[in-house]
């Protein structure tokens, strides 16, 4: 409806349900452009709409606008509770707390209730709808009974049934908007400065400008300008595509038809545009190259430790168990794909993985050595439903220690000379559900002299962020450890 007839339609007409998107300010609730809704019987006027008069068994209502009730308002009700304890409604689904418009929200929820969903399955499926865009995990809360119809059951049984039936095509047909709404999420995420603190970092690189010459820091600005840019401008059209697909697709039926779909209608822009950004991410992790120096003071403190084993799991640098910790999000807002992490920690290489708990078990890390020459490799399966965008690099890291921290420049003398070879193609590609995807990469020769190195692979599945390390221990090692001087050390270290 035109926004000046918003409020006489809800007034005078008696509604099933009503989906709305309002202004919400703590007493009422803007109703277009010249009408309102208060929870107060007593605040009448010519366009003003309360529970009383309103004639609509379900609600859902999208807005700024709390539900709860407001002390130092006395009596005051919120629009909300008012609907339910002053008027005829059976159920209102509204918003916890404030936050920003959502795509298709309203549209999800009539789509709901047609199906014959009862009310608690539909606001289960609006957050977890919601946790698609990166909104906090739970944004709507039930007032009223969860097992509440508000379409009749036996109306609504045909449609259920015709969902089960068509549920692959329509999991299909909805690929590309999901494969897109992780993009923006994880974009997001990686944007948010207490994560991994870019701009904070950049003042790091200013300071060891002396150290490095200036170039390093004119090169850090530029790829974090560029990322922030792009993102940005990815993640508005993003937004903008998945909103076209939602109104625009037909269901397609088989899955040999989805990435056809996908390069007809988005990889023309999107697809390149990803690419592009790609340079960007790479060039400020590689600034940085220690597992140490990635996180931010947000991402380590938010995570809550949930479980650790030891489950014969190896290291794929050593061999020796590691100790597999999983931790859960602890804050506000999070993103689906970071809301579980599991680190692997070996006793002898340190940290080897952090990585999504999602996708963490199809993701097989390996290494071979032979002769003068170190193979790795990184095999991931698709295991989800959807097209996943996936890409990845890998660097020599600085060694996970106090020193590296204290006396850099000695360290990344010595492993300058590590001849680190990609041998496969690490650059962003579309992966169909069920396809395994490889990289792989070399180092030869093996330097004589460095006692080990670190080879570190960020590994990016729809921009979520999952680090894997190899540890290798050289030559250089193992004669200092024969050698007499390292003997002679040892025994007095060991005889005090």
């Amino acid at each position: 409806h035109e926004k000046r007839h918003v409020h006489s339609e809800v007034t005078t007409s008696e509604w099933t349900a009503l989906a709305l998107t309002t202004n919400g300010r703590m007493t009422y609730c803007q109703l277009g452009e010249d009408g309102w809704m208060h929870s107060m019987a007593d605040f009448q006027g010519e366009h003003v709409a309360t529970p009383e008069n309103l004639q609509c068994l379900h609600w859902f209502i999208q807005s700024c606008h709390c539900p709860f009730a407001w002390p130092p308002y006395g009596e005051y009700k919120s629009v909300p509770v008012s609907l339910i304890t002053n008027g005829d409604a059976k159920s209102v689904i509204c918003s916890a707390h404030a936050q920003t418009y959502i795509p298709d929200i309203l549209k999800l929820y009539l789509d709901c209730i047609q199906q014959g969903m009862c009310v608690g399955q539909v606001v289960q499926c609006l957050n977890r709808y919601c946790r698609l865009w990166g909104v906090d995990g739970e944004p709507f809360i039930l007032l009223g009974h969860p097992g509440t119809r508000v379409i009749d059951t036996q109306s609504a049984t045909t449609r259920v049934n015709a969902t089960v039936h068509n549920s692959e095509t329509i999991s299909l047909s909805q690929s590309h908007p999901l494969t897109l709404s992780s993009i923006a999420a994880n974009l997001s995420y990686l944007l948010y400065e207490p994560h991994f603190q870019f701009h904070e970092k950049l003042e790091d690189v200013k300071e060891e400008r002396n150290d490095h010459g200036g170039s390093a820091t004119k090169d850090y600005e530029t790829h974090l300008r560029s990322v922030v840019e792009k993102s940005e401008r990815l993640i508005n059209l993003v937004n903008q595509r998945c909103i076209h697909l939602r109104s625009t697709t037909s269901p397609l039926s088989s899955p040999s038809q989805v990435l056809p779909f996908w390069n007809q209608h988005l990889s023309t822009n999107v697809a390149h545009e990803f690419s592009r950004l790609e340079d960007g991410v790479k060039g400020i992790f590689s600034a940085f190259p220690a597992y140490c120096h990635h996180l931010g003071d947000r991402s380590e403190h938010s995570y809550l430790p949930e479980q650790a084993m030891s489950d014969g799991t190896a290291c794929p640098s050593c061999g020796v168990h590691v100790v597999r910790r999983l931790s859960n999000y602890g804050a506000a807002f999070p993103v689906p794909d970071y809301l579980q992490r599991e680190n692997w920690i070996c006793p002898r290489c340190f940290m080897v993985r952090d990585a999504n708990r999602l996708t963490s078990d199809r993701i097989v890390a390996s290494t071979e050595e032979s002769g003068r020459s170190l193979r790795f490799s990184i095999r991931y399966q698709n295991a989800s439903k959807r097209l996943q965008w996936i890409w990845g690099f890998p660097i020599i890291a600085e060694c996970q220690n106090y020193a590296a921290r204290c006396s850099p420049n000695i360290y990344r003398k010595l492993v300058s000379s590590v001849p680190l070879q990609k041998t496969s193609d690490w650059s962003g590609r579309l992966v169909e559900p069920g396809e395994v995807v490889e990289f792989k990469g070399q180092v030869e020769p093996l330097p004589e002299e460095v006692f080990y190195f670190q080879i570190e692979c960020h590994l990016f599945i729809d921009f979520c962020w999952n680090w894997l390390c190899f540890t290798h221990l050289g030559k250089g090692m193992h004669k200092f450890i024969q050698c007499s001087e390292y003997r002679r050390q040892f025994q007095r270290m060991t005889t005090r």
